[in-house]
């Protein structure tokens, strides 16, 4: 049991739950459908942080693998939806939905339906998709939940700043590349190295978020308010 990866994941799951309520309370107040699809993604990672945090103090178990395995991979395509509903036609948006919400059942299925190698679970190591056998269907489905999502989520994010020059978009896109480079620390069998970029990345594009709702109140704010006549007066 490291220390060190017992305080990150515990980081990562506070400041992911944070930014899922922050944008959840969005939602309630406009309604907006990036910012329920956002607001989803951004619990299932926190839930994800909070599955590692577990397996970290107390061992991984059957129950506590399937249900992190079930939400690490597609969570990266439901943060990918939010961001198309933000900057696409709502019938991209409802494709991409049906694509993951159909993808996600089939995965669940296979999940709760393949039995998991536990000799795989050896403490102070990654176990990643080694917890499912050799060969096994479920492993097959992460890249179609990560690939598309991570491209959106980073393509989107570059776009944006590319066509508007603020910073903020820069940070959610690096940010989420932070994120997807956790993925190859897993390889390294370095947790505290995983961990790490999942809590730096999610602290990037929480900074970035923030930012961007100061930036846009302003301009709503400037929006509303009457200017004043030229030369002064009251």
């Amino acid at each position: 049991m490291s220390e060190l990866a017992i305080g990150v994941t515990f980081s990562s799951t506070v400041i992911s739950g944070v930014f899922a309520a922050h944008v959840l309370r969005q939602y309630i107040g406009r309604r907006k459908l990036h910012q329920l699809a956002w607001s989803l993604g951004l619990v299932m990672y926190s839930l994800a942080a909070l599955a590692e945090l577990l397996s970290e103090v107390l061992g991984w178990s059957t129950g506590l693998y399937r249900f992190y395995y079930a939400l690490a991979p597609s969570l990266v395509a439901v943060l990918g939806l939010g961001s198309l509903f933000l900057v696409m036609d709502r019938k991209f948006g409802y494709a991409f939905a049906a694509y993951t919400v159909i993808l996600f059942a089939a995965f669940l299925y296979v999940i709760m339906t393949t039995d998991v190698n536990t000799a795989a679970f050896v403490p102070n190591t990654i176990v990643g998709g080694n917890g499912w056998p050799s060969g096994s269907a479920v492993r097959t489905f992460s890249p179609l939940f990560t690939i598309p999502g991570a491209i959106l989520l980073i393509g989107i994010a570059a776009y944006s700043y590319w066509k508007g020059r603020q910073w903020f978009n820069l940070f959610i896109g690096l940010g989420a590349l932070v994120v997807a480079a956790g993925g190859a620390m897993s390889r390294l069998n370095v947790p505290a190295a995983l961990y790490a970029s999942e809590f730096i990345g999610i602290a990037m594009m929480y900074i970035g978020f923030i930012k961007s709702v100061e930036v846009i109140s302003g301009r709503e704010t400037r929006a509303v308010v009457p200017a004043k006549p030229i030369g002064g007066g009251s």
